[in-house]
């Protein structure tokens, strides 16, 4: 791997050869989402509250344990015998720096990723380094670091300078490792269409002071609209010949939530299959436009709903990208159970307390709440407001002042364990201790062609 990944129209060389990228995202490790660990509300109100509940030390033992056995080289001999080449490692701007800290770079976070990084040289294995929230929060979401519907970075000069900086630092830190196939500046931005301008301006400013210290990596960009909306990007961010765009594909936000139990098929009267589903995949790419790659960089379904037909949308989806020679790295690769293809198996620690009845009542309960309080928001302000907004706007950032209850109630369980507990329930995640969900497993490895 001692030669960079250059881009040539829509091909990407290796060595002046085309070379095909199919791999996973490293979700729930360097920044972990509610829905694949199992507990509520962002990461960092995680971390607040598990120390305040449980102790410096409880806290120590179970987020060090975490990280240090999420990833380790026995997930990448897996990758590397399924065929698999290509990581996308998304990470949380505050293992870079603290809020109080601007610009004070922690060593810690580059532990992870030169470990990384080694392991990927040793597999034959290209990594894709994803910012996936930054400061202020790029979107009002919880992958973004928003507890509570804030989407503040677009508005606010200090916070893009912040980010421009740290990429600056990172390109810097890693201009010589050919082993990282490309940075990829802010995952899923949102904004509104009257200050698409700033997401332009933002990406120009990031890739020209990039480029003052490194010359060699693929710079890569999304979207608008979580990185759905290809006609945000302009022109002028591709007159740099290493720059190419990714889009995001999941199949809720298009097609009704009822249609996953009988793909393809028939809902209300409208089919759904392989065509309808490949027409809203078009409109997230453009490739006449923009003579680049588009990487595929998140799709996936949530594995933890019974149905069947999931996988037959999933194998439509990657026979596509293989189609069109997309790259491509699936969301996501480990986690609990929900979207990933491979998680801690039933007998762990982990997974038994969270399919502890207490857990799932707290769980459950808190969902009807939610559900009961949704209802009648909606029929109260039905002649004042559309069902999108008051879905959007309000019930959305409502139910996340309850994710800390739900939280607290959570970790107040935890609390019950001991030391030795914490560090067993934090190795589930290791890969021995993980089984793999074998028919998601086999469509993905099946398209792979070549490695």
């Amino acid at each position: 791997m001692e030669e960079f990944l250059k881009l040539d129209g829509t091909k990407i060389l290796k060595k002046d050869k085309e070379i095909r990228l199919r791999g996973v995202n490293f979700g729930n490790w360097l920044l972990i989402e509610h829905f694949m660990i199992g507990l509520p509300w962002v990461e960092y109100k995680m971390r607040e509250q598990f120390r305040k509940i449980l102790g410096e030390k409880k806290y120590e033992i179970f987020f060090k344990t975490y990280l240090d056995n999420y990833i380790t080289e026995d997930d990448f001999k897996f990758l590397s015998s399924s065929n698999f080449n290509l990581i996308r490692l998304p990470i949380n701007y505050r293992h870079f720096e603290d809020d109080d800290k601007p610009g004070v770079y922690k060593k810690e976070i580059f532990y992870y990723i030169d470990k990384v990084i080694e392991l990927c040289k040793k597999y034959n294995i290209y990594l894709i380094i994803d910012l996936h929230a930054v400061p202020g929060c790029q979107a009002p979401d919880w992958n973004a670091e928003s507890a509570y519907g804030e989407a503040f970075f677009w508005k606010n000069i200090q916070f893009q300078e912040r980010v421009i900086n740290l990429w600056k630092f990172i390109a810097n830190y890693y201009s010589k490792e050919s082993a990282i196939m490309g940075y990829e500046i802010i995952n899923e931005p949102v904004l509104e269409d009257d200050e698409i301008d700033i997401l332009n301006n933002f990406y120009l400013r990031t890739i020209e002071e990039i480029r003052k210290v490194d010359k060699n990596h693929i710079i890569i960009l999304d979207s608008n609209l979580w990185a759905t909306d290809i006609k945000s990007l302009k022109d002028e961010l591709f007159k740099d010949p290493n720059v190419m765009p990714t889009f995001h594909h999941y199949h809720s936000h298009d097609f009704p939530f009822n249609i996953m139990k009988k793909y393809p098929g028939f809902y209300k009267g409208k089919f759904y299959g392989k065509e309808e589903l490949v027409n809203c995949i078009k409109s997230k790419y453009d490739t006449e436009r923009i003579n680049r790659p588009h990487l595929a960089g998140e799709f996936g379904m949530h594995y933890d709903i019974s149905n069947e037909p999931k996988y037959k949308m999933l194998n439509d989806i990657v026979q596509f990208f293989e189609e069109k020679k997309f790259p491509w790295t699936i969301w996501t690769y480990k986690d609990k159970g929900s979207m990933g293809f491979i998680c801690p198996s039933d007998n762990t620690l982990w997974k038994k307390f969270l399919n502890n009845p207490e857990i799932k009542t707290i769980r459950e309960k808190a969902l009807k709440l939610r559900i009961k309080f949704g209802k009648k928001m909606k029929k109260t302000f039905k002649h004042l407001l559309s069902e999108e907004i008051i879905e959007k706007k309000f019930i959305r950032e409502v139910m996340r002042d309850w994710h800390r209850l739900e939280l607290d109630l959570i970790l107040n369980k935890l609390k019950e364990y001991d030391e030795d507990s914490l560090y067993e329930m934090a190795l589930s995640f290791n890969f021995k201790n993980c089984k793999i969900n074998m028919e998601a497993y086999n469509i993905l490895t099946k398209n792979i062609k070549e490695k």
